[in-house]
């Protein structure tokens, strides 16, 4: 509260947490009583701003659908824990658009896995071809 007026925006808590709040004037008594503190703290909200800049600015410029592999990368803690329609909203999307990109993610995922597959199982077949072969060169030495 820099300019001492209440904030435009709220925050939810979807678990339990622990909260600490404080006032100006508390501010002030302990950066007297710790000026390093008002040195440490000064670091870590510029590092903060920068870290939020960067966020938003990815937010701004990514798709809905990247925003949710950035989720799912960055933190995939929050998608088994956040409830669909809080994850959604908090993509700036709808929770059936939502649902449709993580079908959408599915379907993708099934298909590279059904492509690995199959290539595991040509690269099986040639390696067997291969002892087939040479077993055979072998037999046909042997019966010379």
């Amino acid at each position: 509260m820099v300019d001492k007026k209440p904030s435009s925006y709220y925050i939810a808590c979807v678990e339990d947490c622990i909260l600490t709040i404080g006032t100006p004037e508390m501010e002030a008594v302990m950066f007297e009583k710790f000026p390093k503190f008002e040195i440490l703290f000064r670091k870590l909200s510029e590092e903060l701003l920068v870290k939020s800049q960067t966020s938003f600015d990815d937010y701004k410029t990514s798709s809905p659908e990247q925003r949710y592999l950035n989720l799912q990368k960055s933190r995939p803690d929050l998608i088994q824990r956040i409830p669909q329609r809080q994850l959604a909203s908090f993509l700036g999307i709808k929770p059936q658009s939502l649902s449709r990109i993580r079908a959408r993610i599915l379907e993708k995922e099934k298909s590279y896995l059904k492509k690995e597959h199959l290539k595991a199982v040509i690269d099986k077949t040639f390696q067997m071809d291969e002892i087939i072969e040479a077993h055979s060169v072998k037999d046909l030495a042997n019966t010379l």
